[in-house]
């Protein structure tokens, strides 16, 4: 009979672990939409976010202009970081047609919290559908340096390749 008692309160602690460790996660993921949401309006798509470098300049103008934009965010439960992948695509602050050809194509994966970008892929078309890539890193993966430590990343499935370790965990 003891051994009852102690092997139910055993059962309802872990229940109660379990339960509280399945909350947690579904709040950090929570906290991550919300956080991910406030942080695509005010640096893409407001003319006051403040990060800085050419490509999110660029990025604010586009979508601020009219060019889709979107995201997607990702709480990454190993690293404990909330990303989020931002994808514009358009012409350059017109309206993309279903049948129109876009003349750029951009990502951007940030961690929300911290501010941080982790990549970046950015694509020129040509006006008939060639595209050229015109800028590809991810961090600690695809980097420019002037001595080649890493190699550059040339392809837009290079660039998704790399970054799915931080969306998909």
């Amino acid at each position: 009979m003891k051994q009852r008692i102690i092997l139910l309160a055993v059962a309802f602690f872990v229940f109660l672990f379990m339960a509280a460790f399945l909350h947690a996660q579904s709040d950090a993921q929570e906290k991550c939409v919300r956080w991910s949401t406030e942080f695509f309006h005010r640096e893409f798509k407001s003319s006051e976010g403040s990060l800085e470098g050419i490509p999110a300049s660029f990025a604010r103008i586009y979508c601020g202009s009219g060019d889709p934009c979107s995201f997607q965010p990702h709480y990454n439960k190993k690293l404990n970081k909330c990303f989020i992948l931002v994808e514009i695509q358009g012409t350059a602050g017109k309206p993309l047609l279903s049948s129109a050809v876009p003349t750029h194509l951009q990502y951007f994966l940030y961690d929300t919290y911290e501010r941080i970008p982790y990549g970046v892929y950015e694509a020129k078309y040509d006006g008939i559908g060639n595209k050229t890539t015109t800028n590809c890193w991810v961090k600690d993966k695809f980097r420019v340096t002037p001595f080649g430590e890493l190699p550059e990343c040339k392809y837009e499935h290079e660039f998704l390749d790399a970054i799915n370790s931080f969306m998909k965990e």
